[in-house]
């Protein structure tokens, strides 16, 4: 029996940032039916309309468990952000009837799976083709008791091929930008097979679509893997880039392969090299007469990029200790050491200009400026702008005080921030009622409950600095201080930025020193706020994914460190070059706290 279809495919939905609450177009209503059919039912669902109430009731019904899944707004209507979800790149597999593995799922039942390419990519040489499904497999062969041998004759377990619209398994690809990929479960036949559509433009880059990431996406359901409702799984429904350098399976999928299989024991290297064989490899297709396209993004011609990316460090003096080696995709952030700043080559990076604006007292913010807007003058590109000089820290600081409530454990692998920001060189990190301080000045974490250094504030949701000032956020208000002072009047309304009547959170903030603009996450759409002219940019919200390729759907917290963004979802962070639009490397929260 031929295993389960598992799809990856982009769903096209058109205006899908506008389409309104109370009355979607009947248009918008057959994609929405179509979707939900084919992700959240069965047995089909039926748009509403007016005769049949029945189906209004599935329509809505189902609807609402799509919205609950994708960690979205429970109305039962389609709105905007509803169908923004719908029309993100995502594999086809169904959503609803498994979220991960249970008793009874196919799964194979052999200690080494075999897999053949039957034909190759032309976006690709052969030997990348190899190499990448060689890791896209190695991801799971490292965590569970299951090796992969690579044949190049005869029937294989997994049958790889890239193929354009109908070819021979009943489920034709629909040229460009529709479906990507198809993998079928584990079984007999076709079972674990799959499939990539040659119509895509695959690449090693975030460029096009990743074929290490789609392949070992749909490598998971060819082990039996089903969809995760965690947005940094790899098996989560929708696809997005991330650095694929070091790449490791994250926890979820790692927990929900090893359900099925086990766990890897023993210091067995586990098998997904090709294996050496003396017949020719089959092909029909020729190799690629000019290189393909470079596997990692051309670097810029106005900023050249360092031969290797610096290291995120809390210390900004220079010392002369090398580098530590490059980190894997998925661990803890560094520990703060003293570390030489890189020089990019050949030349280096324009000299930062003086920040011409004079530091204002504390008025209340923000305040349009009467005279007309002025031309905008181009945007230098300088380095991040000077830390202000350090005040006198202290060797030490004391830990919280106690309380009855429970104190975070900084050391947990499943450390979640509410907030994060730079202050004056040091780092807080701030959750529940409580706030860390990683000093540039001495060695360790403090903790402190957030009140006892800023009386009336409880808790921080989001939290950024400009020039002297910090701002923290909770719910829908926010509060100026300056070292331990709470500025007077505060706090003060959200709607002072200029946040619609809709927005009472935010999740995040960080300034750009060198753009001159802060940015404030709300959900899934982020805001740009010029602080110069003290009012939102037009054109905005936007959509995060969207425009911070590789950040995710959402951020919890967000900070700037030397050349760095860092942004926060749940335990993990994405160490960001703003400028190039590339994520560096995954990193783990509690990497910052100093833990054995």
């Amino acid at each position: 029996m031929d295993g389960a279809l598992a799809v990856m495919m982009v769903v096209i939905v058109a205006h899908c940032g506008t389409v309104p609450t109370s009355s979607p177009s009947q248009e918008d209503l057959s994609k929405a039916q179509a979707y939900l059919s084919q992700f959240f039912s069965d047995v089909g669902v039926s748009a509403p309309n007016t005769v049949r109430r029945s189906a209004l009731d599935s329509f809505d019904d189902t609807l609402r468990k799509m919205q609950e899944y994708f960690g979205l707004e429970v109305t039962g209507q389609l709105d905007s952000n509803t169908m923004e979800v719908m029309a993100r790149p995502r594999c086809g597999f169904t959503d609803v009837t498994r979220y991960s593995h249970f008793d009874g799922e196919p799964k194979w039942e052999k200690p080494v799976v075999t897999y053949r390419i039957t034909n190759y990519t032309p976006d690709l040489f052969r030997r990348e083709v190899d190499a990448t499904i060689a890791k896209a497999l190695k991801v799971y062969s490292d965590v569970i008791p299951l090796d992969f041998k690579q044949i190049y004759r005869g029937t294989a377990d997994i049958m790889i091929m890239f193929k354009a619209r109908d070819h021979g398994d009943f489920a034709p690809f629909d040229g460009k930008g529709g479906i990507l990929a198809h993998a079928f479960s584990p079984g007999e036949g076709r079972g674990g097979d799959a499939h990539f559509d040659e119509d895509e433009k695959w690449t090693l880059s975030s460029e096009g679509y990743n074929l290490f990431l789609v392949a070992a996406h749909e490598f998971g359901h060819a082990l039996g893997l089903a969809h995760s409702n965690v947005e940094t799984a790899l098996m989560y429904p929708s696809y997005m880039y991330v650095d694929t350098d070091g790449y490791m399976l994250p926890e979820d999928d790692r927990r929900g392969v090893q359900a099925i299989y086990g766990v890897r024991g023993g210091s067995a290297e586990p098998t997904t090299k090709p294996e050496p064989t003396t017949e020719p490899e089959p092909t029909t297709e020729l190799e690629p007469t000019t290189e393909p396209e470079p596997t990692t993004e051309p670097e810029p011609t106005t900023e050249p990029e360092p031969t290797t990316e610096p290291e995120p460090t809390t210390e900004p003096e220079l010392t002369t200790k090398p580098e530590p080696d490059p980190l894997p995709t998925i661990r803890p952030a560094p520990k703060p050491q003293p570390t030489p700043e890189l020089t990019p080559e050949p030349t280096p990076e324009p000299t930062p200009e003086p920040t011409p604006e004079p530091t204002p007292e504390p008025t209340p913010k923000p305040t349009p400026e009467p005279t007309p807007e002025p031309t905008p003058e181009p945007t230098p590109e300088p380095t991040p702008e000077p830390t202000p000089e350090p005040t006198a820290e202290p060797t030490a600081e004391p830990t919280a005080e106690p309380t009855g409530e429970p104190i975070p454990d900084r050391c947990s692998r499943h450390l979640i921030f509410d907030a994060a920001t730079s202050i004056k060189g040091n780092i807080y990190f701030f959750k529940d009622k409580y706030f860390w301080k990683k000093s540039r000045s001495w060695d360790g974490v403090s903790m402190r409950r957030i009140e006892s250094v800023w009386p009336g504030v409880e808790r921080v949701d989001a939290a950024y600095e400009y020039k002297k000032s910090a701002f923290f956020f909770e719910g829908n208000q926010y509060w100026e201080v300056r070292r331990t002072i709470v500025m007077s009047g505060y706090p003060k309304p959200l709607s002072d930025f200029g946040f619609p009547s809709s927005v009472t959170k935010v999740d995040a903030a960080v300034h750009v020193s060198f753009k001159g603009r802060t940015l404030f996450f709300v959900r899934n759409k982020y805001w740009s706020y010029n602080e110069r002219r003290g009012r939102m940019d037009g054109g905005y919200p936007r959509f995060i994914y969207k425009d911070l390729p590789g950040v995710g759907f959402r951020v919890d917290a967000a900070f700037q460190n030397r050349a760095y963004l860092y942004f926060t979802y749940g335990s993990r962070q994405v160490e960001y070059h703003y400028r190039r639009r590339r994520v560096i490397r995954t990193l783990l929260n509690n990497g910052w706290m100093d833990c054995d």
